[in-house]
């Protein structure tokens, strides 16, 4: 498993920051957003070791690790919300042991996604990014939510963000091949293809507010 913090701390999140809130995770980092229900944005690595055979554990559960003070959100919040438990760092990331796939079901990495958009276009980004992975290819991938709130959930506990965005650097033998970059509705209106999606890093800085290291460029 590679560096899961390629990025570095992009909204300079910390350990007393309950709405910009940095937890390191064996499998991802991410910053941890309490009013919103989830992550501000989830990076991580992923090469071909990280890539098995072990069966989908699909067994969402409850963060353990965020300090008091903090909602931690759970499983069947999300029950008839009309929303997937959208994985950011996805758990097909991390098949090459049960142990580190388990710990991609934890509800700290989880954002509210509409079910054709996570089972479709973001997902298809997914498949696409371990195809190069499989080719021969580091990803340094990240990801988080823009363009504000369209909705909440569990009773107001969990916001619905209105878009997500992604980007992911393809590396190979220490050097920047590619970068491809999206940002998607969080909509059931999405279309499939994800590339219809593609937009540059700067626009996604624009969005998020976050500057890039100089090495993504």
């Amino acid at each position: 498993m590679g560096d899961n913090g390629p990025y570095g701390n992009l909204s300079s999140a910390s350990a007393v920051d309950h709405s910009n809130q940095l937890v390191i995770m064996p499998c991802y980092e991410l910053s941890y957003n309490n009013a919103a229900g989830y992550p501000n944005w989830v990076q991580w690595s992923v090469e071909k070791e990280d890539i098995g055979n072990a069966p989908r554990v699909n067994d969402f559960h409850t963060d353990s690790t965020l300090p008091d003070g903090i909602y931690r959100v759970k499983p069947s919040d999300y029950d008839n919300s009309g929303y997937d438990r959208g994985h950011n760092c996805d758990c097909r990331d991390r098949t090459a042991t049960p142990e580190e796939e388990h710990y991609t079901f934890d509800m700290i990495n989880m954002t509210p996604q509409a079910k054709r958009m996570n089972e479709q276009t973001w997902k298809g980004l997914e498949e696409w990014t371990r195809k190069q992975v499989e080719a021969g290819y580091l990803a340094e991938v990240v990801c988080g939510v823009c363009g504000g709130e369209i909705g909440r959930i569990a009773g107001g506990r969990i916001g619905v963000p209105a878009k997500m965005w992604k980007v992911v650097a393809l590396c190979q033998e220490g050097k920047l091949v590619q970068v491809v970059c999206v940002i998607m509705p969080n909509s059931e209106e999405i279309e499939e293809d994800w590339r219809h999606y593609q937009v540059d890093l700067e626009e996604v800085e624009s969005a998020t507010g976050y500057t890039f290291p100089d090495w993504a460029k």
